[in-house]
């Protein structure tokens, strides 16, 4: 059976930086004690992703906005 989009949406962050920010701040507000961030991208040439894993962890870094 599909997973309902509601369910998805609840427990999988996406979209920018700020809108994952977003998300981690409802969690933290809620009780959550620990998060883990599982970064992924479907960009196929490796190098390009690993820039993009890059820039994705210095803009979620703490302390950045």
């Amino acid at each position: 059976a599909a997973v309902p989009e509601r369910v998805l949406n609840a427990l999988i962050l996406r979209g920018s930086p700020d809108a994952i920010r977003a998300g981690l701040q409802r969690y933290l507000a809620a009780g959550v004690e620990t998060a883990v961030l599982a970064l992924g991208s479907a960009e196929p040439d490796p190098a390009k992703k690993r820039e993009a894993m890059r820039a994705a962890l210095r803009a979620l870094a703490p302390g950045r906005r």
